[in-house]
């Protein structure tokens, strides 16, 4: 039987962009690997897996549907059971590394495995529940989907990704990256994206402000964004204790404290990127002697 592992991205936050701006949206499949491709799935089908994963009420009268399909990640498995989902974590890394080229709200909530039999598919969902079925952006004004660019980027990166050559500290900062897109609230995921940073540069017990502001502002130069002052990074690592006693919604976020959250953001995925493209730079955050003479502290 033909399997296919599929996440769904509905196009309900697309309708406040110009339709113009939805033309960046590749139509066709754009195949990442020889197994996992990103387009749309057949309209039947899209409809179908969207059913599949949404408790379907009682009504005198069904509502109208205002979404639908944007995009989809699919793994085509070829031959395999109709149960599970992405066993071998092969899309969820997938979503990952997307993620670190341009966060999106791509997310478990339309996941789903189809089997073609020949009646027509059966679908079971996988994973639509939980804190992985929402993901979140800092900024509604931004677009939130792939375009051919950042697609083209993606294929690279998940040709060169390989989990169990990454150091562990890497590894830490891509798992405390992703949890941090699937929380809504700040007292969750600032602390979560420092963290994350702390992961790849935090290797002594004292002095750890000065470890996360001289290395990190060292690490976002290294990374091609130079000009990140200390300044800007004390108060990134001062308001991680502050939004622990509740600040609301990521979707509140707004003047500079939007930029500090994205400038933190922009930081931790340049530095997951370039340890996953480059093997002597991966290499540091292997060692903690190597961190320290890379990136010294005054």
């Amino acid at each position: 039987m033909a399997v296919r592992d599929v996440a769904l991205q509905t196009n309900e936050n697309i309708f406040r962009f110009e339709s113009g701006q939805w033309r960046s949206i590749p139509d066709d499949k754009f195949w990442l690997a020889d197994d996992v491709w990103v387009g749309k799935l057949e309209v039947a089908v899209a409809k179908q897996v969207i059913d599949a994963c949404e408790p379907p009420g009682k009504y005198r009268v069904a509502p109208v549907r205002q979404y639908g399909q944007l995009c989809t990640f699919v793994l085509e498995l070829g031959n395999a059971t109709p149960y599970g989902w992405d066993e071998e974590h092969r899309l969820s890394h997938c979503i990952a590394l997307s993620r670190i080229v341009r966060p999106t709200t791509v997310s478990h909530a339309y996941a789903a495995r189809i089997t073609a039999e020949s009646d027509g598919a059966r679908i079971d969902p996988g994973p639509v529940q939980g804190h992985f079925s929402q993901a979140f952006i800092s900024d509604a004004s931004l677009r939130d989907w792939l375009d051919q660019a950042d697609l083209e980027l993606l294929r690279i990166l998940l040709k060169q990704f390989r989990w169990s050559e990454i150091p562990s500290r890497v590894q830490r900062a891509m798992r405390l990256h992703e949890n941090a897109a699937h929380r809504e609230y700040l007292e969750i995921m600032w602390p979560m994206i420092v963290t994350a940073i702390e992961a790849l540069v935090h290797t002594d017990r004292r002095h750890s402000t000065s470890q996360f502001v001289m290395r990190t502002a060292a690490l976002a130069t290294e990374i091609g964004m130079a000009g990140v002052s200390e300044d800007a990074l004390n108060k990134i690592y001062d308001l991680r204790s502050s939004y622990v006693h509740g600040q609301g919604s990521i979707k509140n976020l707004k003047g500079d404290e939007l930029e500090l959250f994205d400038c933190a953001s922009a930081i931790l995925r340049g530095a997951i990127r370039k340890a996953i493209e480059d093997t002597s730079f991966r290499d540091v955050f292997a060692d903690d002697d190597k961190i320290r003479s890379r990136w010294p502290i005054a």
